[in-house]
This record gives C-alpha cells, sequence and structure tokens, in this order.
C-alpha cells in the first residue's frame, strides 16, 4: 500500500468515526435515554482517544470531538421551531 493509499484509507475511517460520532450526539440530545446510542458514542470517544486513532492523524481527538459537538448542537438547535 502506497502512502497515498495509507492515507486515503486513513481519511475514510476517522470520518465514519466523525459520522457515526454525530449520529449518537443527536440522538442523545433528542432522547437522553437512548442506550444504544450512548453505546455508540462511547465506543467512539474511545476510537477517539486510542492509539490506532493517533497513528492516523495528528489532530486530537478531544478537538474533533469538540468541534463535531459544536458543528452539531447549532444545527440542532437552529433547526427548532421551522415548520
Amino acid at each position: 500500500m502506497d502512502k497515498n493509499s495509507f492515507q486515503q484509507l486513513a481519511a475514510a475511517i476517522i470520518i465514519q468515526a466523525a459520522r457515526d460520532y454525530q449520529r449518537a450526539f443527536i440522538a442523545l440530545q433528542k432522547d437522553a435515554g437512548n442506550n444504544a446510542a450512548k453505546t455508540n458514542l462511547e465506543e467512539v470517544k474511545e476510537f477517539f482517544q486510542s492509539k490506532l486513532y493517533k497513528c492516523l492523524t495528528d489532530v486530537p481527538g478531544e478537538t474533533l470531538m469538540q468541534a463535531l459537538e459544536r458543528k452539531k448542537t447549532s444545527r440542532f438547535y437552529s433547526g427548532i421551531g421551522r415548520a
């Protein structure tokens, strides 16, 4: 596997994890008792803090999670009250 292929694979893994994090985060905003979303969120948080994640990128996992939460929180609240 060449360097470009590795970078594409790493990016795809991180993008999917970010999507999973966003889905779980929003699901918990809508229903704090959603156990499946809680489990998914915890699993993705563990990934963002893992050695594997650190091998894939230099972006700190905590920084990425905070950015995802800000992005999704603002979208969620901007949609409230729309018909």
